[in-house]
């Protein structure tokens, strides 16, 4: 999971004030490792401009020479990128500037024509790699950014993104927030997560059906009309490349920001291309396909859940989308949905079809009820914010009729003492949960009442929570004390050993090789060398001959001494000193 600190802070309403080594350690500390951390320094001097007119370097046939206006005047600039065009907003470092990787821009003669700076792409500007995304050279921007702005009006180029190693028991951590609920707790600050929107009630009913009730046990639709699609805003794009994720369009974008805002996979159909007007979650049926985003046609059968319209499949469900419904330039209505997806039928689709996504990365893990419709909300937000869309249809579908509450657990202090090896304040242990997000409520003198968030899908047991409570603390605050442990005085096992050692010493000065055998037999040779029900034998063997426990040493010696003159060694002296087994203890 790469984690933006500005977007960290923007969570956490405050900045954090420390080293990214130091905030990298904290993290470790929490549980969460940071492979690495980049950091990114501030771009200055970098202003937007309107590409006026393109032409033709006199001297050299891979350069252009681009007029391009801040505004107020207009001047011609040499640029070798293979994508510059008239009338495109890009980003214009002018003399003096400075990029992303230190370097100051100045005045310059190429190829006999002078250049006052120079056309920028995503790399020098520090924001990542937009190969994959149509952009092979200068960064385009969308329409509606005046020439002039200044680059730090847009977003804050200065940052530090950490590659943080998310484990597999806590999936709500493979998002920002998940992140920021961390290093609030772990800092003593609250989270600045915005309040959600009311729905509106008097929105129409969207159709979902959901037929595989264990395979999807939730699932929120909302059909939005009237999209204009177009490239993100730059924040947006800036923050999906420093993410690893690729910008495609203000539609699918805003997905992903949701997704990894909250850890909630989403998909966003176009709803003009779905058959019957409706959704259906089941199992795929014998023969059908899917022309996946991928751009390859996979077989489905029985075992993988889909999501489909009225006619076919339109969606693996929490893998990936069909190309017959995406969105696209010519997109105008747009369904977005946002489901719960049992994690072992995630996996089960995935491997069959060995198809992989970020979404199958989270689905397996596992999602929360309430990152699916917090997620679908925030995408709502930043799609109607960005593409300027009216929702006009909302479902949220369950395949249960109650949402089941967490079970609340109780907490002793006397067995939170027990296990830390300290006495720790009740009040305390009450303000780490409060911290955690946790409800409390009480329990009079038997400790405090847990109910964890529905988020939290790692927390069971009593001992669950009171690791959280050592977690938070720190654990180089538990104290350390030496094991019991109870050696052997008497010097027998010692003189033994010795004995032994001077054994095979001697063995070996005489020209003999000691084996290490395994121990394990077959049954029927080693009853041979065995009184009658006294051998060892193994109950569930992986092969007959593994069958039984050694009753002595000799018939593996003598398989050791055939083994070796089939092999025409005839010098052989072999010895081995080891432990055997036999029932009546002899």
């Amino acid at each position: 999971m790469k984690l933006s600190l500005n977007w960290l802070e923007e969570f956490l309403g405050a900045r954090v004030g420390m080293a990214p080594a130091d905030i990298a350690q904290k993290f470790l500390d929490l549980g969460f490792e940071v492979g690495s951390f980049q950091e990114y320094p501030a771009v200055k001097g970098v202003i937007v401009g309107k590409t006026l007119s393109v032409g033709k370097h006199p001297n050299a046939d891979r350069l252009k020479i681009v007029k391009v206006t801040d505004g107020t005047r207009s001047e011609d600039v040499v640029c070798g990128a293979p994508n510059v065009a008239e009338g495109q907003t890009v980003f214009w470092a002018r003399s003096g500037a400075v990029l992303a990787d230190g370097a100051k821009v100045s005045e310059a003669v190429i190829r006999g024509v002078k250049s006052p700076g120079m056309l920028c792409s995503a790399r020098e500007l520090g924001a990542g790699d937009l190969a994959g995304t149509g952009q092979a050279g200068l960064w385009i921007l969308g329409d509606g950014i005046p020439p002039g702005t200044r680059l730090e009006e847009l977003a804050s180029m200065e940052d530090v993104v950490f590659d943080v190693e998310v484990t597999p028991n806590r999936p709500d951590c493979l998002s920002v927030i998940g992140l920021a609920r961390e290093a609030a707790a772990a800092l003593d600050l609250k989270v600045a997560w915005p309040a959600p929107l009311a729905e509106d009630d008097s929105l129409p009913f969207y159709p979902v059906t959901i037929e595989d009730r264990a395979g999807c046990p939730r699932c929120v639709a909302r059909r939005i009309e009237r999209v204009r699609v177009a490239p993100s805003p730059f924040k947006t794009q800036l923050r999906l490349l420093r993410a690893g994720v690729r910008p495609i369009n203000n539609v699918v974008d805003a997905a992903n920001i949701a997704m990894l805002e909250t850890g909630q996979p989403l998909h966003a159909f176009d709803a003009g291309l779905l058959e019957g007007g409706k959704i259906v979650v089941r199992r795929a049926r014998a023969g059908e396909k899917i022309l996946a985003l991928d751009g390859k046609t996979y077989d489905l059968d029985p075992e993988i859940l889909v999501i489909a319209d009225a006619a076919r499949p339109v969606a693996v469900a929490g893998v990936m989308g069909g190309q017959d419904s995406a969105v696209t330039e010519r997109t105008e209505n747009v369904l977005l949905e946002s489901a719960l997806f049992d994690r072992g039928r995630v996996r089960a689709s995935r491997a069959k079809l060995n198809l992989a996504s970020e979404s199958s990365y989270r689905f397996e893990r596992g999602t929360s009820s309430w990152s699916c419709l917090t997620g679908s909300w925030r995408a709502r937000e930043t799609l109607c914010q960005g593409a300027g869309g009216l929702v006009r249809s909302f479902s949220d579908t369950r395949a249960e009729t109650s949402k089941p509450r967490p079970a609340a657990v109780t907490v002793r202090i006397s067995q939170a003492e027990k296990v830390l090896g300290e006495k720790i304040p009740p009040a305390e242990i009450a303000r780490i949960f409060q911290r955690l997000g946790f409800h409390l409520f009480d329990t009079g003198e038997l400790g405090l009442g847990v109910q964890k968030p529905d988020w939290r899908l790692d927390l069971e047991a009593e001992i669950d929570f009171i690791e959280e409570i050592a977690r938070i603390r720190g654990y180089e605050k538990t104290p350390s004390r030496g094991a019991d442990v109870r050696l052997d005085v008497s010097g027998k096992l010692l003189r033994t050993r010795r004995g032994l050692s001077r054994v095979r010493r001697t063995l070996a000065a005489l020209g003999f090789s000691e084996c290490r055998n395994y121990g394990l037999v077959p049954r029927r040779q080693a009853e041979k060398f065995s009184p009658r029900g006294a051998l060892a034998a193994i109950s569930n063997p992986l092969s007959e001959e593994q069958s039984a426990v050694r009753p002595c040493l000799l018939w593996e010696l003598l398989s050791n001494v055939k083994r070796n003159l089939s092999y025409q060694k005839k010098d052989v002296r072999l010895f081995e000193a080891g432990r055997v087994s036999r029932r009546d203890g002899g």
